[in-house]
């Protein structure tokens, strides 16, 4: 094929340039990954067209096909046959197809059938000491039914036919933004461009520098070329190969013979696209909107100046961008915090040992401590003695009250804060994607002034999670 000689055609532009902004305003809001920030304080550069040439292979085939179709009569039947299997036996004689015990039930006073529970090791409905022994097993013979297939050909004859088509491939490699024809991507421009836009056969026209004076047109890197021809090729004779089998009648076939024909029409488009430049946080940031498709956005790929992350290229790099940075904070913050929370739960708890360990140990040097009046023969000492004896223990044991209740309700406040510290982390992206859907309803609002808008802005981000 000569790829030299090849028809160039070329979208022209249909979205505004003035709306373009709102498109990359609206597209960030929409990003889980983006800040809030950067919807109002982002500022725009430049915006730029650029055509993109994307080279458009289209093979259309025709596909001669003769075969020998093999007719069959299909039918079922159940059949027995005999297997040996290992069954087991309890201590009652009764057979399982499966193992298990029989456990020596002490309340009952008997023997009982059942299972081990596979993680306790107690059986299966009892909650006490079992003594268990394990079913016998014993090899049998059991009588297995089974559908079994049968068909029998009935007939045969040659047939032929064709079937047609085509298969058309888009070939746009080494581009900046985000390229997915096959999935049809969010980011991808292309696919937007080419299929989901309203009649482009009908919008394109013929090539010339007059249709491409509005906008800069990018010089491919990798053109397409023979291998890339043979490549679809290839697909094309096996999308065919199947068509054929398909049509051919009969339950089977044999002795297929293909007769392969197409015509190769390659033709290159040049896409609008919307280069623009903006700024955020003193760094300079770059997107591609589609010319002719209103809400396609891409971001670069290639370098680093990427505002919305690519969980696909982060995974590669390892990098994090800022705005994946700013989330993880606010994540990490809340980690902080609830581990945090989860030392004062466990200090809280072991208070309760200290506690009662101090209830039965400190008396004991008390006592000693009064144990000299004792020797008092007047009696004065086993009096105060006395007194002391009875009144200590009511003292430390409703000290010993009072403090547990105080650390059962600071255990009681900590498990809420946990719950609350939970929910907030997981209400973080949608929070946040709802503030940022706020500010753009604000920032897309022609009928507030520049200053009002400013204002508004700052409001809502002083609430700033």
């Amino acid at each position: 094929m000569n790829l030299e000689n090849r028809e160039a055609f070329v979208i022209p532009f249909s979205v505004q340039k003035s709306s373009v902004w709102k498109e990359v305003i609206r597209y960030l809001s929409e990003k889980e990954t983006t800040p809030v920030e950067a919807i109002c304080h982002s500022r725009l550069v430049s915006i730029n067209k650029e055509y993109y040439p994307v080279e458009r292979l289209e093979i259309r085939y025709t596909a001669k096909w003769n075969a020998v179709s093999i007719f069959k009569e299909c039918w079922t039947e159940q059949e027995t046959h005999y297997e040996q299997q290992i069954h087991y036996f309890d201590r009652f004689g009764k057979e399982h197809e499966k193992s298990g015990f029989d456990y020596y039930d002490t309340k009952a006073k008997r023997w009982k059938s059942g299972v081990l529970h596979p993680f306790t090791s107690t059986a299966k409905g009892y909650s006490g000491d079992a003594l268990t022994k394990p079913w016998e097993p014993r090899e049998v013979t059991v009588p297995v039914t089974e559908n079994v297939s049968y068909e029998k050909e009935t007939g045969r004859k040659r047939n032929s036919g064709e079937v047609k088509g085509n298969h058309t491939y888009y070939h746009d490699k080494e581009y900046p933004f985000p390229l997915h024809l096959e999935n049809h991507a969010d980011d991808d421009l292309f696919s937007s461009i080419i299929f989901h836009s309203d009649s482009v056969e009908n919008q394109k026209i013929p090539y010339s520098q007059e249709a491409v004076k509005d906008g800069m047109v990018i010089r491919q890197s990798k053109p397409l070329n023979e291998n890339d021809i043979d490549t679809e090729l290839s697909k094309a004779k096996s999308m065919a190969k199947k068509e054929c089998i398909w049509k051919i009648p009969g339950q089977s076939y044999a002795d297929l013979h293909m007769e392969f024909d197409s015509d190769e029409i390659c033709q290159i488009w040049y896409c609008p696209v919307y280069h623009v430049i903006y700024e955020f946080s003193g760094q300079k940031y770059e997107c591609f909107v589609s010319g002719n498709f209103r809400g396609s956005v891409g971001m670069q790929m290639k370098s680093g100046n990427r505002l919305v992350s690519d969980e696909r290229e982060d995974s590669v790099k390892g990098k994090i961008d800022p705005e994946d940075v700013s989330i993880e904070n606010i994540k990490q913050q809340y980690d902080n915090e609830y581990s945090a929370l989860k030392d004062r739960k466990k200090k809280c708890w072991l208070k309760f040992i200290w506690i009662w360990l101090g209830v039965c140990g400190i008396p004991i040097p008390i006592a000693l401590l009064f144990m000299p009046l004792a020797t008092i023969q007047n009696g004065i000492g086993i009096i105060i003695i006395s007194i002391v004896t009875s009144i200590l223990p009511v003292v430390f044991v409703g000290t010993a009250i009072y403090l547990c209740w105080k650390n059962y309700k600071e255990i009681k406040n900590i498990k809420r804060e946990l719950s609350q510290n939970n929910e907030a982390k997981k209400n973080i992206v949608p929070f946040r994607q709802a503030k940022k859907k706020t500010i753009m309803e604000i920032i897309l609002n022609d009928n507030l002034s520049d200053r009002e808008k400013a204002m508004r802005c700052e409001a809502i981000l002083k609430n700033q999670i």
